[in-house]
């Protein structure tokens, strides 16, 4: 499950922890994605607390319970998104978390030649990765062990 809260100025004495990682994600004054889905803005300060809105494709609970409707979170509600489980705290993180920043925007250009290479079929990636390395087709490998070996064996006759 991906995190990334979207960082803006204010106290940040609140966090999400996620027990099952040991990580704690700051929540700010400002929207909290959780998920990789855009539309996935459900953590919102709102009027000095933190309420938190139904996510549409996944369903959310707080404390077990089904959310319906925008809820404010008070110290130590569960919150459950998927299979994660996530606790709400303002007070001080216990012994062991890890608090994760959020990611910054990159500043690469969004062009052809800085886009990640994600296609791995071998025949569609040697088109768009001129500088990956070439590797060798398995039949030419077993080929030149085959003639290895038929060369040692005619040199040990």
């Amino acid at each position: 499950m991906a995190f990334m809260a979207l960082q803006a100025p204010g106290d940040d004495s609140a966090h999400l922890i996620y027990e099952f990682e040991r990580r704690a994600y700051p929540v700010r004054n400002s929207l909290l994605t959780i998920g990789r889905d855009a539309a996935s803005h459900i953590l919102r300060s709102e009027d000095g607390k933190f309420v938190l809105h139904p996510c549409g494709v996944n369903p959310t609970t707080v404390n077990g319970a089904m959310l319906a409707e925008p809820r404010s979170l008070a110290e130590g509600d569960k919150v459950e998104v998927g299979s994660a489980i996530l606790t709400f705290t303002t007070k001080r993180l216990p012994l062991g978390v890890a608090v994760i920043e959020p990611a910054g925007a990159s500043k690469r250009e969004k062009d052809i030649n800085t886009r990640r290479n994600t296609i791995k079929h071998p025949i569609l990636a040697g088109d768009l990765d001129p500088d990956s390395p070439r590797s060798v087709p398995t039949n030419v490998i077993i080929g030149a062990i085959a003639v290895i070996v038929v060369i040692l064996y005619l040199l040990g006759r």
